[in-house]
């Protein structure tokens, strides 16, 4: 898993930078798709930028989704990159939301391991006390 100690936080870094860095490659998207003529070019290259920083991460469901768009965009087919554009910009969301849960949850069994690690320290500081040590 990618977590050091020394950066516990690089993993949700990570993540969070994915998240912002997809959301302007899709910004641009809907912004080549609206400027006729569509620039199907440029489109491509945004296409496998963001199909490599989601495979990079581990979002399939996005990756693969790109090939779809990849071929939208070889077939210089507005109405279909507007349909996948869009169901990204949906798998993006319900990912960016499952991710935060699990998030939640990991942070939140990380207080309650270090709340029970301070709880049992304290018993020991407290038996240690009680025996003169």
């Amino acid at each position: 898993m990618l977590r050091d100690e020394s950066c516990p936080t690089f993993f949700i870094d990570l993540l969070s930078e994915f998240f912002s860095e997809a959301g302007k490659v899709v910004k641009q998207m809907r912004k080549t798709l609206e400027t006729p003529p569509a620039d199907f070019d440029k489109m491509n290259e945004l296409c496998f930028k963001l199909k490599g920083s989601a495979a990079s991460i581990g979002a399939c469901r996005i990756s693969a989704v790109c090939s779809d768009l990849h071929h939208a965009i070889e077939d210089k087919s507005e109405d279909e990159c507007w349909q996948v554009l869009a169901f990204i910009r949906r798998e993006r969301k319900n990912l960016q939301s499952r991710l935060r849960a699990i998030v939640k949850v990991s942070c939140d069994t990380e207080h309650l391991i270090h709340r029970a690690s301070v709880g049992y320290y304290m018993r020991v500081e407290k038996k240690l006390i009680s025996k003169g040590g």
